[in-house]
């Protein structure tokens, strides 16, 4: 098998982006030849919300805010573990890992990482704008749990000795003046 025509690639062809299921394309990456590993997948959430909307008012616009979607059960927990198990095969040694997670999905997503060798590190990137809170509902997400992995040593970017792992940063409000449709988009990467 080979893999799909990828969905995009940089100019100078060195980044590659492939859209489909990872446990479909993880298997046809050369063992070792990916550098990082950046996921934002479904945090498999075990609250039951059932199939309540609760209506928001976002910016004035108002609309509906779903608290439940069919990736929310530990079926889905379990199929990300096992995609990240095949993708630190193609990590290479010095690679690093970035993971979104969730309050129930943290260390089901983590232990993967850990049973490779990686070390594991928290982060959490805090919003200063979330999304607003469902009527009759807890307090808005206003922010979202990650963690770092690295085989060998961590990489951030910089040597500066106030360095955190908590990121601030906007995010893409649908409805909001100079903002794209996408609620969970982020700028500090």
């Amino acid at each position: 098998m080979t893999l799909p025509k990828p969905y995009w690639r940089s100019p100078d062809g060195s980044h590659v982006l492939f859209c489909g299921d990872a446990i479909d394309i993880l298997p046809l990456l050369e063992t070792g030849s990916v550098d990082c590993l950046l996921a934002d997948p479904p945090f498999a959430i075990e609250n039951q919300f059932g199939s309540a909307k609760f209506e928001v008012n976002d910016g004035g616009k108002g609309g509906t805010r779903i608290m439940q979607f069919g990736w929310d059960d530990k079926e889905t927990s379990a199929n990300i573990a096992r995609a990240f198990t095949l993708a630190i095969k193609t990590l290479k040694p010095s690679a690093s890992a970035f993971c979104f997670c969730g309050f129930d999905s943290a260390r089901a997503y983590s232990d993967p990482f850990r049973e490779a060798g990686f070390t594991v590190k928290p982060a959490a990137w805090v919003k200063p704008y979330p999304p607003p809170p469902g009527k009759g509902n807890w307090w808005p997400s206003a922010f979202e749990l990650a963690f770092y992995g690295y085989r060998k040593s961590p990489w951030f970017g910089d040597d500066g000795p106030t360095r955190s792992n908590v990121f601030v940063s906007d995010t893409y409000r649908h409805g909001q003046p100079g903002k794209v449709d996408h609620p969970t988009g982020f700028a500090f990467f």
